[in-house]
């Protein structure tokens, strides 16, 4: 079974979206911790990048590549 590329998975627009609400929190834009303990924040950037790339490589264990018309 072919994966998907990873722009089309569920895992990358979760992760981007706590990436982003992440950034927001360190930059000040959006408090949704009111005492600023950022550093609980750059912790969950690291695991959430973390678990995308542990996601991916699980996905695409074993699975080679086999190009169709669209990828040519």
């Amino acid at each position: 079974m072919e994966t998907k590329p990873g722009i089309q998975t569920t895992e990358f627009w979760t992760m981007l979206f706590g990436q982003v609400v992440s950034l927001l929190q360190l930059t000040g834009a959006w408090q949704f911790m009111p005492d600023g303990n950022n550093k609980f924040v750059v912790i969950a950037m690291a695991v959430l990048g973390g678990l995308y790339a542990i996601g991916r490589g699980q996905a695409k264990q074993g699975v080679t590549y086999t190009p169709t018309a669209r990828n040519r």
